[in-house]
């Protein structure tokens, strides 16, 4: 059996859920124990990692900052794309004007203008 709690933490990045008491099923003794505060440092950053993954560590400010950065990604790659395409029509247009002009310089040298 597994009994998963939190500690009262001084810090507001460790989030609940992150000190385990681990029983043996038919006996009842306590098999592990695991309390964040004990933990090495890389323990502890770990614990660290869930509140900052989801941001539940600083309320609805961070969590809305979150989320823009988390559009971000997306939002630079449709711009990307729309710069793309608007700098190639833009190119396939000056390349359509220049044969254009071509096709008149020839027609001129011809004498069939």
């Amino acid at each position: 059996m597994r009994l998963i709690g939190s500690v009262v933490p001084g810090n507001r990045l460790v989030g609940d859920y992150n000190s385990t008491i681990h029983f043996h099923a038919e006996t009842g003794r306590v098999v592990e124990m695991t309390d964040y505060r004990h933990a090495s440092w890389w323990g502890k950053f770990e614990v660290m990692m869930g509140p900052l993954h989801f941001g539940t560590f600083g309320g609805l400010p961070i969590k809305v900052l979150w989320c823009l950065l988390g559009l971000s990604p997306g939002v630079l790659a449709w711009t990307g794309v729309m710069m793309y395409w608007k700098r190639r029509r833009t190119i396939r247009g000056k390349s359509a004007a220049r044969a254009r002009l071509k096709a008149v310089d020839e027609r001129e040298a011809a004498g069939t203008l």
